[in-house]
Parts: structure tokens; sequence; C-alpha cells
């Protein structure tokens, strides 16, 4: 949570009697008593839409019927007192596009009359409500890639600037987003011309949307915090636009369940607000878009009849919380690690070929991983966030292939001058070009590759792997078994020789596992199976578990000790329990989240990564119930229910 902000909790709004219309089919008297409703749930702010159609009936017209409504509805937001973001170029929604009937195929992003037209409305409505007390922001758009299609780089930014800065000139003051739901190639490795290195800079925030669907449960769950990780990187506010689901996809209690962890995990992944969709069902079964996409009808929070579902009491409990957090000055902590995003993600190199979905599918696994750690990251772009020698951060190559070559020269410097970097070795998934293109790989990983050219090197199943130096908390003799998982040519490892680095595992034929290389004045970790892979192309895998423990070893062994963990008591079941910290005005207190993805229970305790330390008071912060004395050395014993979320409060004695 960001200092000095109010932490967004809200929804996305149409009234329940008319869905996209509400503008033409106008009963203040019903939509009065829906904005109240939101605010007696405790939400402060509503984001809500200006269907184009109604508002832009000719390129040089914008209709004041319509613009009376629209201050009739902020002046509703201020009575009930929630904050409202009006989302100004609306023609999709839902499943369908609504033009508006003068554009003829034209292009949205640069016919100059038609872009004049957009620029248009939002100077008018910017200039007669930028002052609005209701008013929390400015969307531009909504999902405009789905309206207008995929567009050229250079006219979408110019798009986007010229509307935010017709904004801001008759509207300084509050903050503009772009409302493309963050669908750059950047995050999503697919070309829209909404690149987030051409939006971020126009924009005051960013917001993803997401409606994720997966085989793992736990990619699944843990997919919108890896979203907010991975655009808080642009150094911009981060809201969770949209997220939510429908009634005909899922039960009451679980659609609550996936509320509950999208709630918690983007806030410990430093968003600055969540806005679920949708206000409420529909009974419009006859008016499209839900004629055609009926599960539309049942998104909401509240059912037609006014009640709230359990995903809308969810969203009610969380803006308490968060309330008392920010009562409490409550602050993410910093990351501690950096995952990188390979530039051939969303770069199309020449001649090279890659599987992005299990890239983004790798990334993701590590995510997990780190979080289950009790471990917050940064994804850092190898093509646009330089690494700096002389930090002494842990740097992550999960599973990765392909890195450029001065990336790679980047890396050796970066650990020669005190980093840390660690790598697991994957041939890529894709079998052309088959292999890492790792440059000065002996140098970095103080080893000797013995691959065979056009052969790939096939894993044993399973993989025995058994330490023989002590890792982290693992000890010498411990053993684990890995799955390998995926293509038969991403399931390869590597077979290397040492030649500078020591061995700290192997599996049952020798061959080593993990490596640990001393370079300069810093430290390679070099795994030769590619574990995260093998995770993102299994299901469930119990896998997870034993790639959970490598995880908090080498965070161990890195030094970072000041985060706090969930230890489970039996290891296969409790990999999927985030962690983390918030700190508070008192410096002695700090709030541990403990967030259960898993859709069963658990049992484990909570305690210290570093619990060398002193003593520690706990009670649990949302019922105030005193938990005991964590000693040092010793956790805090907890039972946590399927998808549920446990915060305590813990005071150094």
């Amino acid at each position: 949570m960001a200092e000095n902000a109010e932490y967004l909790v809200g929804l996305n709004y149409w009234p329940r009697h008319s869905g996209p219309f509400m503008w033409r089919d106008w009963r203040p008297g019903l939509i009065r008593g829906e904005v109240r409703q939101m605010a007696e749930m405790g939400l402060n702010v509503v984001r809500f839409f200006l269907f184009t159609p109604d508002f832009l009936p000719s390129p040089v017209e914008v209709n004041e019927v319509m613009m009376e409504r629209l201050g009739e509805f902020l002046d509703i937001c201020k009575e009930t007192g929630i904050g409202a973001i009006p989302t100004l170029i609306v023609g999709h929604m839902s499943g369908e596009n609504w033009d508006v009937p003068w554009r003829g195929g034209r292009s949205l992003y640069s016919d100059p009359e038609v872009v004049g037209a957009f620029e248009l409305l939002c100077t008018r409505v910017a200039s007669r409500y930028g002052n609005h007390p209701a008013l929390r922001g400015w969307i531009l758009s909504n999902e405009m890639p789905l309206y207008g299609g995929p567009g050229e780089r250079a006219d979408v930014a110019a798009w986007a600037s010229r509307l935010a800065e017709a904004i801001r000139k008759v509207d300084p003051v509050h903050p503009v987003g772009a409302g493309d739901g963050a669908w750059g190639p950047e995050v999503s490795g697919r070309e829209s011309g909404f690149s987030l290195d051409e939006i971020a800079p126009v924009v005051d925030f960013l917001g993803p949307h997401t409606y994720p669907v997966e085989r793992d449960a736990l990619r699944h769950s843990f997919t919108a915090s890896s979203l907010v990780a991975a655009v808080r990187r642009y150094g911009k506010p981060c809201i969770l636009e949209e997220f939510g689901c429908s009634s005909d996809h899922a039960s009451d209690d679980n659609a609550a369940a996936y509320y509950r962890t999208c709630l918690h995990s983007t806030l410990l992944a430093g968003a600055s607000g969540a806005l679920g969709w949708c206000y409420s069902d529909f009974d419009l079964p006859e008016q499209a878009p839900y004629s055609h996409h009926p599960f539309e009808l049942s998104f909401g929070v509240t059912r037609t009849d006014g009640t709230a579902k359990p995903a809308g009491l969810e969203l009610g409990e969380f803006a308490g919380l968060v309330r008392r957090v920010e009562a409490d000055r409550g602050r993410v902590c910093d990351p501690e690690a950096d995952i990188i995003v390979p530039s051939y993600y969303h770069v199309d190199y020449p001649f090279s070929w890659q599987d992005r979905d299990a890239m983004r599918a790798i990334m993701l696994e590590a995510h997990v991983l780190t979080r289950c750690a009790g471990v917050r990251t940064n994804f850092i772009r190898e093509d646009a966030d330089p690494l700096r020698p002389g930090e002494k951060r842990l740097v992550m190559a999960p599973s990765t292939q392909k890195l450029t070559a001065s990336y790679w020269k980047q890396i050796e410097e970066y650990v020669r001058a005190g980093g840390t970097f660690y790598c697991s070795y994957f041939a890529g998934a894709v079998p052309v070009h088959v292999g890492m293109w790792a440059f000065g790989f002996e140098r970095l990983f103080g080893c000797r590759h013995r691959l065979t050219y056009g052969l790939v090197d096939s894993p044993p199943r399973p993989v025995e792997v058994e330490f023989e130096e002590g890792f982290g908390d693992i000890r010498p003799g411990a053993s684990c078994v890995l799955d390998p998982e995926g293509s038969w040519t991403g399931q390869a490892y590597c077979p290397v020789e040492p030649t500078s680095a020591r061995v700290i595992a192997r599996d049952q034929g020798g061959w080593p596992v993990l490596l640990k290389n001393a370079l300069g004045k810093g430290t390679v970790y070099f795994c030769t199976y590619p574990i995260e892979y093998y995770l993102a192309a299994s299901v469930d895998s119990p896998n997870r578990a034993e790639c959970a423990t490598i995880y908090r070893a080498l965070f161990r062994e890195a030094g970072l000790a000041g985060g706090w963990e969930f230890r489970p008591g039996k290891p296969k079941y409790g990999t999927g329990v985030e962690t983390s910290v918030l700190s508070t005005y008192d410096p002695d207190c700090r709030l541990v989240w403990a967030v259960n993805h898993l859709w069963q229970p658990v049992e484990g305790e909570i305690a210290p990564r570093d619990n060398r330390g002193g003593d520690w008071e706990a009670d649990n912060y949302l019922t105030g119930e005193r938990l005991g004395t964590i000693r040092a050395g010793a956790g805090l014993k907890v039972a946590l229910g399927e998808k549920s979320v446990l915060v305590v409060r813990v005071r150094a004695r």
C-alpha cells in the first residue's frame, strides 16, 4: 500500500435495470439506491461508463442531455459518499461492440475526425466535471484493443497521449488511466499496438484486466498478483481494474474464495486498488450483449433482487480491513529479488522461435514459488532494466533458454561486483536451435557442459536428487524427487563437469543438479534441470513442494532473511500459502499475511525467515484474539481453511 494514498476498493457499474443503456433509460431513483448499496458495503469507488453512441451522436456534438445525466450521477456519488471514475470512450462492452453511427469504418486511433471527436468528448466532460467532489480519476477507454482492434504502436501512443493531454489541460489534478487492460506484449507476449512501454509514460496509473482460465489451481490463483507485479516495474500505481467471475462459471462460495485470494494477493503485490466486475446481475435476456453472452447476466456481486452474493460480502470485508490497515499506516515491504523477463518474450528477433505461453507459465511459476517462500519479487525486463553492478540483490532467470549476448555480459559484471544470480537450464520447448543460448557459460556457471549436438539429454524418470552439501536449511544427505513434464526438448537437462563451481546436489546418475560458483565478489547458483518448466507443464504437481524447498533454501543462501514465511506441517500439501509483511507506524510492529491459495485446509507455522532474534507477541489482526508468543527459534502454529486468509499482528518484545 502506498503512503498517503487511499487504497481503492470498488466495483465496475451498470444499473441492473439497463446494462449499457443506462443513459438513454435514465432512472435516477433506482440508480441512487444501487450506488447507496455500494457505499453501505464499505466500498469507496465506482467505475462507470459513458456509452459512446449516446454521448457522441456526431463527430462535432456532445449530447447535452447525457451530459446533464452524467452530472446527476456524479451528484448521487457525492451524496452517498462514494468516489467515481468515469470511463470515457466505451464502444466495447461484455462481448459486443457498439460503434458510433458516423464512423464509417475509419481507424479509431489515427483518423483525424474520429480522434478529434474523442478529444472533444474528453475535453467537454473534463472541463465541466473536473472539479466535481466525487471525481477520483479518469479512464480513457474500456478495453480499446477489443473495440478498435490492433493498431500501430505509434498511432495508439499518439491517440492515448492526445486524449490524456486534452483532459490534463482542463483538469491537471486527477489521474488518468488508459483502460486498455494492460494487455501489452510486454505482459501478454502478444502484440496489440497497446505497448505498455508506449502507454505507461502517457498515463498516471495502469489497470490490468484479468479473467484467467487455467488447468493448475495455484497458477490460476496467483495470476492477478503476477500481473500487478509485472506492471509495477513501470513505476506507476497499479489498480486491478477488472476481475471477477460469473455465477454460471463458479458457485457462489467458490466465487467468494476467488475474490478473497485476488483481493489480498494483489494488495500484497503492491497494488493501489481493486475493482470487481461487476455490481449486479441483470434480468435482460433479450438485450444484447446478454442475449448472446448469457453468462454475462450473472457476473454481479449482487443479485437481481438486490441481495449481496458471498463475493459482495467478501469485498465489503476486505474494504473494512483496508481502512484499518490505512489507519495503522500499513505499507508493503520492498521487493527483495528480481525475476528476469527475457526480451524474447515480446521481441520478434529474426529466426528465433519460442513458446511464449510456456515462458509466461514459467515466470508465473517462479512468482508462485517466491511468494510462497515469503519473498516479494520484481519482474525486470532484459531489454529495459539494466543490471547495476554494486547492488547486492538476488537476480533470477528461471528455466531460461535465451538472453541476448550483451545481457549475459551484464549478468557476469553484476555478479563480479557482488551480486547473486540464480539460473536454471532450459533447452526450449520448440525443437529449433535447441539448447541454452548462454554467452560465457563456463565462466559464469563454473562448469563445462557435456552436450551432444542435435540430441537432447532426456532426464531419468523420476529424477532422484541428493544434496552433497548443506544448502540453506537443507542438510547434507537430504533428497528429493522431480518428475519431468513438458515437451521432449523442454524436459532436457544439462550434463556438466564442474571447473570452478562446487556441486551442491547430484542426480542418481552422478550428474550435478545444483552448483554454486564464486565469481569475483558475487555468487552464481546454477540448476541443470528446468524445474520451473516442469511445474509450468504440469497440473497441481507434487514437485512444487520440492521446488519450494529449494527456493526457500536459495533465499537463505542469498541472505534474504528479513521476511516471514509459512512452514507447512506437511510440505506436500502446504506449498500454496503466500506470506507477506506490512510495516506500520510502530517500528516494533508488523502485519504478517498468510493467504492460503489452496482448495484444501493446511496446518503449519508462521515464523520469521531468520528467527534467531528476540520474541514476538502475536494477535489476530481481524479479531483481536491473542495468539501467543513466538519464541526465538520457533514459530506460531496456525490452521488455515481452504482459500482462507489470516492476518497476524506481531510486536517485538
